[in-house]
């Protein structure tokens, strides 16, 4: 048994962060090999499309993932963690703590009003007065990486990583007893961009200012720090940033839906309006709020996000249009599309517009989209 923890770098997001993954089975890599990649075991294959879409003849249950140089790196993203079962037991680690204290850490990031059950007592109530210069309501969400900006993009992307984790190994999640610290986490999060999205067309991008904050290291109760906002909207558009939102919204909605139905609907009508947003005025978040250029720049373009947005809004609804659109809108948006085998040969295009809604997301196919 062994515990193989990667960084990987999300090579199509607008810039390269890492995630963790604890992966819990025994892995046939040498030990002290040379580390350039990570053998990944089939269950979770298909979570990882977008970085690799081919597997190497020798080893036809696991594909080599070749790790990308990181650019930004965000502390926030330590809670991301994908828990497979043990095959064997391993009285050496103790993986239900490290989930524990991941999703812990989170709650040390919440910005805003705190919950009576809030589990790290050292922190109180902060940032109460966001928003208030700008005239609406921006209190909450997640400070980012030890400072006490309010990030959109990483922290759109750190709740879609939670939900996806909850969507597909809730079970295991909750075997650890952590599944609902895991929707306290999502729900944190998605709340704020609920407040952020004060009309269809209009995203609260920021809260703070990198260059000011980063001046001085203190606690957020504590902090003296202009609270300035910024925003996208339809004359300063912010495609990449809609998007991401928009999938961390749909992703999210798919997790409570069973336990929150009204409040899925909600999440889903917002991810739906910001994908339309994000399509019909399109253009880098970060030339409509140029002062997060130092921080999480646009690199990659919006492309992107708006195919991952459209993607998680095709399993959040089933509506065939959102997998239309990723299928007539990739070769334009530069992502490259293919039947994907595990073993040598050749594969033709396959024909998209006859398949299922399910099919796309199926576990068990191997059809993916690599967006470069």
């Amino acid at each position: 048994m062994s515990l193989f923890t990667a960084s990987i770098s999300r090579g199509f997001q607008s810039s390269t962060w890492l995630f963790h993954v604890l992966i819990f089975r025994p892995l046939s890599a040498p030990r002290g090999a040379h580390m350039t990649g990570f053998l990944l075991p089939d269950r979770i294959k298909h979570l990882f499309p977008q970085l690799l879409c081919h597997s190497t003849p020798d080893h036809q249950r696991n594909s080599v993932i070749h790790l990308m140089d990181a650019k930004r790196i965000s502390l926030l993203y330590l809670s991301i963690l994908i828990v497979l079962p043990p095959a064997h037991s391993a009285a050496a680690f103790d993986y239900k703590d490290a989930l524990s204290k991941s999703l812990l850490y989170l709650e040390a990031q919440r910005s805003g009003h705190l919950p009576y059950n809030q589990r790290t007592p050292w922190r109180h109530h902060s940032g109460l007065t966001d928003g208030l210069q700008q005239g609406v309501d921006l209190v909450g969400g997640y400070y980012d990486a030890g400072d006490h900006v309010k990030f959109g993009l990483p922290m759109a992307f750190t709740v879609t990583m939670l939900s996806w984790s909850a969507v597909e190994y809730g079970e295991e999640i909750a075997a650890a007893g952590e599944y609902q610290h895991a929707l306290e986490a999502i729900k944190w999060g998605t709340d704020y961009f609920i407040k952020a999205h004060t009309q269809p067309d209009v995203f609260w991008a920021e809260v703070g200012d990198g260059a000011t904050d980063h001046y001085c290291w203190q606690r957020p109760e504590d902090m003296t720090t202009p609270r300035q906002a910024y925003k996208i909207e339809a004359g300063r558009p912010g495609s990449d940033l809609a998007g991401e939102t928009a999938a961390a919204m749909a992703a999210a909605s798919i997790v409570f839906r069973r336990w929150n139905p009204h409040y899925s609907h909600v999440l889903l009508h917002h991810a739906q309006q910001l994908f339309e947003f994000g399509d019909r005025h399109r253009g880098k978040y970060d030339g409509s709020v140029e002062v997060v250029k130092n921080y999480y720049a646009s690199v990659s373009g919006y492309m992107d996000e708006l195919l991952w947005a459209a993607l998680w809004l095709h399993r959040a609804t089933g509506k065939r249009e959102y997998l239309d659109y990723v299928v007539e809108n990739a070769d334009a948006f530069g992502a490259s599309i293919g039947l994907c085998r595990s073993s040598a040969g050749t594969s033709s295009m396959p024909d998209f517009k006859s398949w299922p809604p399910s099919y796309y997301f199926s576990k068990r196919r191997q059809f993916h989209i690599r967006i470069s």
